[in-house]
């Protein structure tokens, strides 16, 4: 596996876990601290160690909505209608 290159080069190692729900499906979560691009290598091993499968996959995060949306876990209506509105999307009370 060859290094990481460019400006940001933070590395994180997960391990996958099996699925309770599907044999042979494992499954890990990362959520990103930061807005930017990120990039996830999966290698896939036999019992052994030895290499069976490879896959790359990238991806842009952008946290939806503002910033302040996510500093309070109490309901707010006022903020999910704003995201809808800048969004071109009808909130449930436009539906109705």
């Amino acid at each position: 596996m060859s290094a990481p290159s460019g400006p940001c080069t933070n590395v994180v190692r997960l391990t996958a876990e099996p699925t309770l729900s599907q044999a042979g499906v494992y499954e890990t979560t990362y959520v990103p601290r930061d807005t930017g691009g990120y990039q996830a290598e999966a290698i896939v091993t036999d019992s052994t160690g030895m290499e069976v499968g490879r896959a790359e996959f990238r991806v842009d995060f952008r946290p939806c909505g503002p910033p302040d949306e996510f500093r309070s876990l109490k309901t707010q209506p006022g903020v999910a209608r704003n995201i809808a509105s800048e969004r071109g999307l009808k909130s449930s009370r436009q539906v109705r």
